[in-house]
C-alpha cells in the first residue's frame, strides 16, 4: 500500500519523465516542421508548442496530485478486496466448509486466483449448497471452483 510520501516522489518522477522529454526534443521546431510538411498554419503549430511546454513546467501539483489520486483509489480498492475476501471466508466457513477449502474458494471468488489449498469433496458439495440455496449470488462462481477441482485431478496417460 502506498504511503503519501510514495505518491508523491512516483508524481515528482512523472512529471520529470515529462518535463525531460519537453528539454531533450524540440517540440517547437517539431510542430513547425510538422505544420509545415502538412500546410497548415505554423503559427498555431508555433503557439501550440509553446503552450505545451510552458503547461508541462507550470502543471508539477496537477501531475503529483493525479499520481496522489491514484494510489489513494488503488488503496481503498485494495482495503475493500481484503475485507471481502474475509468476509466470503467467515461466510463459507459459517456455512460448513473446512478453513482451508473457504480460504481456496474466497480466493478464486474475490480474487480470481488459487492459494494451492486443496477443495476436498465434502467442501464441493456444501459449495453447492451454499451457492445454490443460501448464497445465490456465489452461484455464478461455480465454475472457478469445478476448474479448481479439475484441475487437481490426475492427468490420465494415453496407451
Amino acid at each position: 500500500m502506498p504511503s503519501m510520501l510514495n505518491s508523491l516522489v512516483q508524481g515528482v518522477k512523472n512529471y520529470k519523465k515529462i518535463a525531460d522529454y519537453q528539454l531533450r526534443n524540440n517540440t517547437v521546431a517539431q510542430s513547425y516542421d510538422s505544420a509545415k510538411f502538412r500546410g497548415t498554419n505554423r503559427a498555431k503549430a508555433v503557439a501550440g508548442a509553446i503552450g505545451a511546454g510552458a503547461a508541462t513546467f507550470l502543471a508539477p501539483p496537477a501531475v503529483i496530485g493525479a499520481q496522489a489520486v491514484k494510489d489513494y483509489r488503488d488503496k481503498q480498492r485494495a482495503v475493500m478486496q481484503k475485507d471481502r475476501l474475509s468476509a466470503t471466508i467467515e461466510c463459507l466457513k459459517s456455512h460448513g466448509i473446512s478453513h482451508f477449502g473457504a480460504v481456496e474458494m474466497a480466493n478464486l471468488v474475490i480474487m480470481n486466483r488459487s492459494t494451492d489449498h486443496r477443495i476436498s469433496p465434502q467442501d464441493f458439495k456444501m459449495w453447492k449448497v451454499v451457492a445454490c440455496v443460501i448464497e445465490p449470488e456465489l452461484e455464478r462462481y461455480t465454475s472457478r471452483i469445478v476448474a479448481r477441482l479439475e484441475s487437481e485431478k490426475p492427468q490420465l496417460e494415453l496407451a
